[in-house]
């Protein structure tokens, strides 16, 4: 009997998973494609990804010498503790080090799979 429960159990969270994974790839991002700010003002992006599935944003592409990454952190969207697992907001803090017009690239995938969910460029104009 605690075999069977333990099986309907992880049927469950498996079914949760690719429906909630399925909401974030199709969603939108929280920011603008293009971004203008002036040098060493920060910037502040905001993705929603489903961490407990394993989904999570990565930054592929960007000139870290004129561009640099400050922090990176996630919370959940449903902050209540007796919920388990859900969709998360993952904040990203840059600050541009010189004028310059650069391109963000983010990959949304599971790190241990090849596979890109969904691809996100975002222009960062600092004046």
């Amino acid at each position: 009997m605690k075999v069977f429960f333990t099986c309907l159990l992880g049927l469950f969270l498996t079914g949760y998973c690719f429906t909630a994974c399925q909401h974030c790839k199709d969603s939108k991002l929280f920011n603008e494609s293009v971004i203008k700010k002036g040098v060493n003002e920060p910037v502040e992006l905001k993705f929603e990804a489903c961490l407990t599935c394993g989904y999570e944003w990565f930054l592929e592409s960007v000139d870290t010498t004129k561009v640099k990454l400050l922090s990176k952190s996630s919370e959940p969207i449903n902050p209540d503790p007796k919920v388990v697992g859900g969709n998360a907001i993952e904040t990203w803090t840059f600050v541009g080090l010189q004028q310059g017009d650069y391109q963000l690239v983010f990959n949304y995938k599971r790190p241990w799979e090849d596979t890109i969910q969904k691809t996100e460029k975002i222009r960062l104009i600092v004046q």
